[in-house]
């Protein structure tokens, strides 16, 4: 699907800068992003009949940029914090 939106990564980046976060927490523990997941994947429509046509992409490229974009920043606010801290927390 990523493909199919078909932008250059420098495009791509900025695309998922611009996105807000939503109801998404930055220190969200392993359960609440298992929670967010098993919300998603229960999305009338979520898993196509045999194969993703354009309507599907259409309809869930904004849940896949969105989603992209909350985990982007996890991953930066954990190396940021991970980086001041000798120890991982989650």
């Amino acid at each position: 699907m990523l493909h199919q939106l078909d932008l250059e990564n420098q495009a791509l980046v900025a695309l998922l800068e611009k996105m807000p976060l939503g109801s998404a927490r930055l220190q969200a523990s392993m359960a609440e992003v298992a929670e967010e997941s098993c919300r998603l994947v229960a999305t009338p429509g979520f898993y196509p009949p045999d194969q993703v046509d354009d309507a599907y992409v259409k309809q869930f490229s904004p849940v896949m940029l969105a989603r992209l974009a909350v985990a982007a920043r996890r991953l930066a606010w954990m190396l940021d914090n991970t980086a001041r801290r000798p120890r991982f927390f989650w």
